[in-house]
């Protein structure tokens, strides 16, 4: 059951939607679809609290152990979008990059989000620079 108020969801309506949709293996593309977006929309608004609330589904994602493609392009999009405002709900993404992909361009891209959120602006600097000598090959998707 969801509820609308005065025509906004309330922020208990993602912890909802995701208990409803978790259960079902069907609906779990459906359920990071829904939840990624409402990531968005939070992290568009600018609110701190919506922010905060963003990056704690975000961490839920990507903790998962069947984090599928799709929903880790839709998390690269928005950290080239906002940059280290995502730093706290993508440090799963980044043990998952360690462990699977630990030379890409996303890989260097979130790890050099994270180091910058943590102040570590040399580390994030090489990260970057490391980030953009990959990016030579997709100039135009990442320029």
């Amino acid at each position: 059951m969801l509820y609308i108020l005065s025509g906004a969801l309330t922020p208990s309506i993602p912890k909802l939607i995701f208990n409803i949709f978790f259960e079902a293996d069907t609906k779990l593309i459906l359920n990071d679809s829904l939840l990624l977006n409402r990531i968005a929309m939070d992290v568009e608004s600018g609110m701190s609290e919506r922010i905060s609330e963003a990056n704690r589904i975000l961490v839920l994602i990507t903790n998962e152990d069947n984090i599928s493609m799709q929903s880790i392009k839709f998390v690269i999009e928005m950290i080239i979008e906002h940059g280290k405002i995502l730093a706290e709900g993508i440090v799963p993404l980044e043990r998952w990059y360690r462990k699977n992909d630990n030379n890409s361009l996303n890989s260097k891209l979130v790890k050099a989000t994270i180091e910058s959120s943590r102040g570590n602006y040399l580390q994030a600097a090489r990260e970057y620079q490391d980030a953009a000598k990959k990016s030579q090959h997709d100039f135009e998707k990442y320029a």
